[in-house]
């Protein structure tokens, strides 16, 4: 399989969807655009749904690399919950197509997300409510503080950051890059120790985390229903 055409095509796919959406993108625009044949795309999928979910978990490990490679620029004294969700933050604000899936964008995602969208709506909550009680229990995180309530703050909190749009003009609003670093002092302020916490525990759960996630997703783009011609 030519690899080189396959990330054409899914270049291509992603501006278009960026610009009229899932509904209204088409296998032939796709193709039109890659510069390729409409049968061409279909030797690397079996249907739209499946290139477009090809799509979203290229920019899952996308988004999830650039998370990363910002918090190992970081020394061991700085990581910790905080610094994690504001690299994650910051990695967000560079993808226009991650953004779109955070907040359920509809004119973006379209018809998708009621055909395959379940998979990428799951793993959203568990895996952050369970960092924080790793690290609570580490040290990291202050003890009097309520992981429930706190996952389900940090969630709403951050899908407003992500929906301001909705209701306040953009040149009226701070941009996303700007609120970033005073969301993350509120955070630090609310959930981390006076004294800073256990820092090389924070580091230690916060890779262990990410393994884990990429043990138990990576591949799915190519398990589910990539083609195999």
């Amino acid at each position: 399989m030519n690899d080189e055409r396959e990330q054409r095509i899914l270049d291509a796919a992603e501006t278009l969807v960026l610009h009229y959406g899932y509904d209204k993108t088409t296998i032939s625009d796709i193709a039109q655009t890659a510069k390729v044949a409409k049968g061409t795309v279909y030797l690397h999928w079996k249907s739209k749904e499946d290139l477009f979910e090809a799509l979203f978990w290229r920019e899952i490990w996308k988004y999830t690399d650039d998370m990363l490679t910002r918090l190992q620029a970081l020394p061991v004294e700085e990581w910790s919950f905080i610094s994690m969700y504001e690299q994650a933050m910051f990695a967000l604000s560079g993808s226009a197509l991650m953004q779109a899936m955070m907040r359920d964008d509809t004119r973006v995602l379209g018809n998708f997300m009621h055909k395959r969208g379940d998979k990428f709506l799951k793993m959203k909550q568990p895996m952050r409510i369970e960092l924080l009680a790793l690290m609570q229990k580490a040290g990291a995180i202050r003890q009097d503080v309520d992981i429930e309530a706190a996952n389900h703050l940090i969630s709403a909190m951050s899908y407003g950051m992500l929906n301001m749009h909705v209701i306040v003009q953009p040149e009226e609003a701070p941009t996303l890059e700007n609120l970033i670093p005073t969301m993350s002092q509120m955070l630090q302020r609310w959930l981390v120790p006076e004294d800073g916490g256990n820092r090389e525990a924070a580091r230690q759960i916060i890779m262990q985390m990410i393994a884990a996630f990429k043990t138990q997703y990576q591949g799915k783009e190519i398990d589910d229903g990539h083609s195999n011609t």
